[in-house]
């Protein structure tokens, strides 16, 4: 997989699980579910939005340990 593209799936995932919080308060105050089934689907999010971004932290360590240092590229002169 390509990490650029695995992360940006992880941040779509985000968003999503704040998407679905809203939705969850929303039902909530139309009363479509009760505080307490609420309080439980909130703290799925939760743990679920912790392993996202614990995720999306682990490979930017590691994408940053696998880019190596570029040299700086000497001018060249032509004559």
């Amino acid at each position: 997989y390509a990490a650029g593209a695995y992360r940006n799936h992880l941040s779509i995932a985000r968003g999503s699980t704040t998407e679905t919080m809203s939705w969850l308060d929303v039902l909530l105050q139309r009363r479509y579910i009760s505080p307490t089934r609420s309080a439980e689907l909130l703290a799925l999010c939760d743990e679920i939005m912790n392993l996202v971004s614990a995720r999306m932290i682990e490979l930017d360590r590691q994408t940053k340990r696998l880019q190596a240092p570029r040299d700086k590229r000497e001018e060249h002169v032509v004559d």
